[in-house]
């Protein structure tokens, strides 16, 4: 089944009349940019219908709205079997919140189907990096690199592994500004001031009108003044790198591995020297790197008996591994389930038109033994003819008139083996057509 697409902004393209309210307009508008993101959100392969309800805050020139302009909600369900990524929801929050005016990411709620909501305590950033799947793919690769060492050594149940990771999940940018040894000068300026002026003397009051004596000159200077600055300013050679880390890194790396005591080479038990070579083994397999302070410890303990049990961590996602969700394993039931009783439905018509088909032979068997039976009768009755006309006195006559009579005679002699004769012979001219 196909769910029914949602209008979209068709709605908007519709002819009004006039005299419309800007409210209904707006409207119209707003259910149309939802049916648009419910379309949209429909896309995504494990949705199968969505909804979309957007509140907007009316916006007027008279009224300033200070809290959040615009909110969301998304109802999403999905197809049976699957379920939505972190990824997946971080990116339908983002779409919506990209998708209207003023709507921040944190103001957009989903929910599923079944009420449970999915944004709640989500992460956009570690959800769009995929800072989980990071770790677990990081110890998934520890665990198979171990597998890949020890099963081909010990086999699949003589050795247990463990793995820790612990990622830097850390937003890093870093700024470095280099500068060169010797400064330059990038600008200079120079400023001269002279002055030629004689100097002021006298007293001050009614007696400075009149002159006075020009003071003597020490030294034989002049009256002239002068000044001089000067301004330089220096830089130095710059480099400026920018360096941002967003995906998550290994910080450090744990493992600890337990092999069976009696899976020693020899049979005689683990040495040290096959321990720290068995160490050393994993330690270059697994990549341990000491400067980082990643740790392995590797021992040797007996293994308490069990049959055909598969070693830790064999059970993890392995890339190409089938693995089903209690609601996939509830559905593959009600599958397998709905087969069988398919194939009994269809064991039990074949039976019932087996037993028809052989009722059907032995009737038919039964009625070829019948007519044979008959046959054979009337072939003896045939064969008595001879001698019940031998009174004729035209027995030895064989044209057509004689046999005629012969045959007058009997049916008037013996109507019943007549009639059985012609029934015989009707039932045997309609079996040949």
């Amino acid at each position: 089944m196909t769910p029914e697409l949602p209008p979209g902004l068709e709605l908007v393209d519709r002819d009004e009349r006039l005299g419309v309210r800007q409210f209904v307009q707006d409207v119209r508008f707003r259910r149309g940019l939802e049916g648009e993101l419910s379309r949209t959100i429909m896309s995504i392969d494990a949705v199968d219908a969505a909804r979309v309800h957007i509140a907007l805050a009316p916006q007027t020139s008279f009224v300033t709205n200070t809290k959040a302009s615009a909110s969301a909600s998304v109802l999403v369900s999905v197809r049976p079997g699957q379920k939505l990524t972190p990824q997946q929801v971080s990116a339908i929050v983002k779409l919506v919140a990209g998708s209207v005016n003023g709507l921040a990411a944190q103001d957009v709620s989903i929910v599923d189907q079944h009420g449970t909501p999915l944004s709640a305590n989500l992460d956009l950033d570690e959800a769009m990096h995929g800072d989980a799947q990071a770790r677990t793919r990081s110890r998934d690769d520890a665990l198979r690199n171990v597998r890949a060492l020890l099963e081909g050594i010990l086999g699949a149940d003589r050795y247990r592994a463990s793995v820790s990771v612990d990622l830097d999940e850390d937003v890093v940018s870093n700024t470095t500004e280099a500068l060169g040894a010797e400064p330059r000068v990038t600008q200079e300026a120079l400023r001269e001031a002279r002055d030629d002026d004689a100097v002021v003397g006298g007293v001050p009051g009614a007696m400075s009108n009149r002159p006075v004596d020009a003071a003597p000159l020490l030294g034989g200077e002049s009256g002239a003044t002068r000044t001089m600055s000067s301004t330089r300013q220096f830089a130095y050679d710059r480099s400026i790198t920018q360096t941002k880390r967003q995906r998550p890194r290994v910080r450090q790396l744990h493992v600890a591995v337990v092999v069976d005591s009696q899976a020693a080479p020899g049979g005689n038990g683990w040495t040290t020297e096959a321990l720290a070579e068995l160490e050393r083994t994993l330690r270059a397999g697994v990549g341990i790197q000491a400067q980082r302070g990643d740790t392995l410890v590797v021992s040797a303990m007996p293994f308490a008996p069990s049959a055909g049990v598969a070693p830790f961590g064999a059970s993890e996602a392995v890339p190409g591994a089938l693995l089903l969700t209690d609601a996939q394993k509830q559905y593959v039931a009600i599958a397998l389930g709905t087969l069988l009783l398919v194939a009994l439905s269809a064991w039990a018509v074949l039976a019932r038109r087996a037993r028809r088909r052989k009722a059907a032979a032995q009737a038919a068997a039964a009625e070829v033994l019948e007519r044979e039976r008959r046959e054979a009768e009337l072939v003896a009755q045939q064969a008595a003819l001879p001698a019940f006309a031998s009174d004729s006195p035209r027995a030895s006559d064989t044209s057509f008139d004689s046999k005629l009579e012969r045959l007058s005679a009997l049916a008037a002699g013996e109507p019943e083996r007549v009639a059985q004769i012609i029934k015989h012979w009707i039932g045997s001219h309609a079996a040949s057509r």
